[in-house]
């Protein structure tokens, strides 16, 4: 594995991160593997850094999966009383009508 290998593996990794601490500390990380580790050594860390990765990428999903059925349930009470709100309006809206039919000159 080379740099150039080491540089797409940052820029696909970047994506997963916005956190720029850690994007400063995985490009360190790559420069250490290109200077001092074996090949074995490079995948090694390689593969632990993408299982770590990985893990905080499935977690950041159950966390915004977790907010979509939060908000889905917002969603869902919202339009119900919506609904109820448009039912008495109509209900409202149907006696004024028939007081004005029968009780209006």
């Amino acid at each position: 594995m080379g740099l150039s290998a080491c540089k797409s593996s940052t820029k696909t990794q970047y994506w997963r991160s916005k956190n720029t601490t850690n994007e400063k500390a995985k490009k360190q990380m790559c420069q250490k593997l290109v200077r001092d580790f074996s090949a074995e050594q490079k995948e090694n860390v390689k593969d632990e850094v993408k299982r770590e990765l990985d893990t905080q990428y499935k977690a950041h999903i159950s966390s915004l999966s977790d907010d979509l059925m939060i908000e889905k349930q917002k969603h869902k009470k919202t339009k119900k009383e919506l609904v109820q709100a448009n039912k008495l309006n109509d209900s409202l809206t149907e006696m004024n009508i028939d007081y004005i039919e029968n009780y209006v000159p």
